[in-house]
């Protein structure tokens, strides 16, 4: 399942700017925008309110309420210039023609939530101020159409988390039909059923994670939740964040980690698009932050640097590739081809266009006889593009290992099915639902 824009398939490239509204100006944000417009993408994933266990502060970042003397937040006394801020950072979104995706409550605000534990519930909001509290934020931004994102980095771990969000979902979902739904979650979350089943749900977002030891993550919960029996569209909102280290251990996560773990995502069942994030970017780090998890996530970029890390460009490239050869036609299918896991394969349902990721060198062989397609490679470090030698041997096409040392995308496409195909990128109006 895909997303639908003014009737035709969109594909949902977000990045990842949670701590815009805390840390980052109106005159920067604008400068901000315009560079990711420019690099294709196509939506801005914010918290609405700043996430407190996992991020940086200065002195002039902003907080949306006071704290009483013991330190505890008090949701009774709004700082309105906070709140004012991110509607006006809000309508520059839509102004320069992207999607705002608002976090509405991250964990750390939901008592027995990990993050709410972690930094000692002084942020816990009272069941009782759910309601009144959605209601100023859907107040506040519904005339921008955003996705919702009811919750952040949850896991689901007890009944008290379920019921926070499932009623915020409801609530949220009442106050605006027109918007789409969806929930951010921790690697190891499950979909509640109680959620899963509700039709205030309009897709499923998944968090493939920063752990080195979580490479396979990308695709395996791609298939994952492409298989819940509820059919939503599938995004990994989250996958590695370029420059971030390995979840506790350095080296950090590369260019080439963002492309893989993308890549492996779209092809395996999350085909309606992807977040990107950068270490630096995410928080907007500036000169004299105090980043507050360094034991995890290591030293954070400056993020006007983080800005122009080579990741996002990859991803504006994915998308143009995605769109152009009309991608979202495809479906997992990887016993088209005999190679490990890690190589990921698709192909539309009549097998007329097949893409298959190879994130490293490999002599590829498809169960197809493929004489009749054109076959391109594209090598994803330098952006080569390369007419691939073939042999065949009773219904088997075997691809010759590419020459370079490098991640591949190859696409076939069957000859009648190339010349009725338009590769024209699509418009951009607001997202207007699922299908």
């Amino acid at each position: 399942m895909i997303f639908l824009r003014n009737g035709k398939p969109f594909f949902y490239l977000a990045d990842t700017a949670w701590m815009a509204f805390s840390n980052l100006s109106v005159t920067d944000w604008e400068k901000y925008l315009d560079y990711r417009k420019m690099q294709g993408f196509t939506a801005i994933q914010i918290s609405v309110l700043p996430i407190l266990n996992d991020s940086s502060f200065g002195n002039d970042s902003l907080m949306p309420f006071e704290f009483n003397q013991d330190g505890r937040m008090d949701f009774h006394k709004i700082n309105e210039s906070y709140f004012d801020k991110a509607k006006t950072m809000t309508r520059v979104i839509v102004k320069k023609g992207l999607v705002p995706a608002l976090v509405v409550l991250w964990n750390n605000y939901v008592p027995t939530a990990w993050a709410s534990e972690a930094i000692g519930n002084t942020s816990v909001m009272d069941e009782d101020d759910l309601e009144n509290y959605a209601a100023h934020v859907t107040d506040l931004f519904n005339e921008f159409k955003p996705i919702y994102i009811i919750s952040g980095d949850t896991n689901f771990e007890t009944d008290t988390v379920v019921r926070y969000y499932s009623k915020l979902l409801d609530f949220v979902k009442a106050r605006s039909p027109e918007s789409l739904t969806t929930m951010h979650l921790n690697p190891a979350a499950e979909v509640p059923d109680a959620i899963q089943k509700s039709t205030n749900l309009d897709f499923y977002m998944y968090q493939s994670g920063h752990g080195g030891n979580e490479i396979d993550n990308p695709w395996k919960f791609a298939e994952k939740f492409a298989a819940y029996p509820v059919k939503r569209p599938v995004v990994n909102g989250e996958p590695n964040y370029e420059g971030t280290a390995h979840g506790r251990e350095y080296p950090r996560f590369s260019d080439f980690d963002v492309r893989r773990a993308v890549w492996q995502s779209i092809l395996s069942g999350a085909k309606a698009g992807t977040g990107y994030g950068a270490h630096g970017i995410w928080m907007f780090q500036q000169e004299g932050m105090a980043f507050n998890n360094l034991s995890f996530s290591g030293h954070p970029f400056l993020w006007q640097d983080a800005l122009r890390f080579e990741g996002a460009w990859d991803l504006g490239f994915a998308k143009w590739l995605f769109e152009k050869y009309d991608l979202f036609e495809t479906w997992p299918c990887q016993n088209l081809i005999e190679a490990p896991n890690e190589i990921r394969a698709a192909a539309a349902g009549d097998r007329s266009l097949i893409a298959v990721y190879m994130p490293y060198a490999f002599p590829l062989k498809i169960k197809l006889d493929m004489r009749d397609y054109k076959v391109t490679v594209f090598t994803l470090e330098k952006n080569r593009v390369l007419d691939p030698g073939f042999s065949f041997n009773e219904g088997i096409s075997i691809l010759k290992m590419i020459p370079f040392n490098e991640d591949a995308l190859l696409i076939a496409e069957k000859q009648l099915r190339r010349s009725v195909r338009q590769g024209v990128m699509k418009n951009s109006a607001p997202i207007l639902g699922t299908g």
